[in-house]
């Protein structure tokens, strides 16, 4: 018999705080519940919080929170092998040469990602978060009647989802891209095993901006028509031209990021490509990202349950395009 935990999760975004509940054991996670609020709507981080939580039909005094953005930093480095004891130590002092901000001003966190063929060399994913971001998360947090628990990077969380759901796909060179409002989130895997990170300044946002400025729209009357197009709604001329073009600025950094992984890395390009986030609703995007890389959409119900009597199944759809990373929260024993 499996000991039964009903947790609350917590993905809070540059723009959107999404909020579940998961009954967890050692061996599955089902989504209870689900909730998400726009930040700018409810005035503030706390706020959107407060409101979240209180969407759900469960009581909470501690959260586990995914956060991301571009304060958390994320390098994959190579250095001298070092005996496993000493290894928080030294990377700490490794991340001296690499974080962009004071190292000693940041939670340093870290994965091991092996040993480089042929050399004395270990390979680690160095992890900085600033320990300021996460003492205001805590305080949005407290402020909306919730402990911490527990905070992680938002693309740890992601890749825990995925492998959640999909397992660990062994002899597989894979990419995750979460395509977000003001940023992406794009994860090479290779085995099973994360080797390079990198945050993309190109989201949602980028779209907005590019409607509002080429078809003279405010920035919410640009989001509202970018929403519209989405939905396969009746838009002004010109307003699928905009939207190519942005996709293939979109393309164009992820082959940037490919080139970097085969030039600098020496490593063959991922094979495949699991997209998530908000912008995968726009139209045509996967057939452009599939001419550099085959792609597919990441699917969370494929091992997360959910019950069937407080999600209903028009939610789903919204629920999985934003949820890998929620799922990956929920499923962490």
């Amino acid at each position: 018999m499996f000991l039964k935990k009903k947790k609350l999760v917590l993905d809070i975004g540059a723009n959107t705080v999404k909020a579940a509940v998961f009954l967890s054991t050692s061996k599955s996670a089902k989504l209870l519940d689900y909730s998400s609020v726009s930040i700018k709507q409810a005035g503030s981080v706390a706020n959107a919080i407060s409101v979240a939580k209180n969407k759900l039909s469960f009581k909470f005094k501690k959260a586990n929170v995914a956060v991301g953005g571009r304060e958390v930093f994320i390098q994959h480095i190579t250095v001298e092998k070092f005996p496993e004891a000493q290894w928080g130590q030294q990377l700490v002092a490794e991340a001296e040469a690499y974080v962009p901000y004071e190292a000693e001003m940041a939670n340093i966190n870290y994965v091991y990602l092996g040993s480089s063929i042929n050399t004395n060399k270990n390979e680690f994913l160095l992890i900085a978060t600033p320990k300021q971001l996460i003492a205001q998360i805590q305080q949005d947090c407290l402020e909306a009647g919730l402990r911490c628990e527990n905070v992680e990077p938002s693309s740890i969380s992601l890749v825990n989802g995925f492998e959640y759901n999909y397992g660990i796909l062994q002899n597989q060179n894979i990419a995750i891209l979460e395509f977000g409002e003001e940023r992406s989130t794009f994860v090479g895997m290779l085995n099973g095993r994360i080797y390079f990170v990198k945050n993309i300044e190109f989201g949602l946002s980028n779209y907005d901006q590019a409607l509002s400025r080429q078809l003279s729209l405010s920035i919410a009357e640009a989001e509202s028509l970018r929403k519209n197009f989405c939905l396969n709604k009746e838009v002004p001329e010109g307003t699928k031209e905009i939207v190519r073009s942005l996709h293939g600025n979109l393309r164009s950094e992820l082959e940037t990021a490919m080139e970097f992984i085969k030039g600098v890395l020496s490593k063959e390009p991922p094979t495949n490509l699991f997209l998530t986030g908000e912008g995968i609703a726009l139209p045509n995007l996967l057939q452009e990202i599939s001419e550099i890389v085959p792609c597919e959409i990441i699917n969370i119900f494929l091992n997360t349950k959910y019950d069937e009597q407080k999600i209903e199944k028009s939610r789903l759809e919204e629920i999985n395009s934003t949820g890998v990373t929620i799922a990956g929260l929920g499923s962490n024993h």
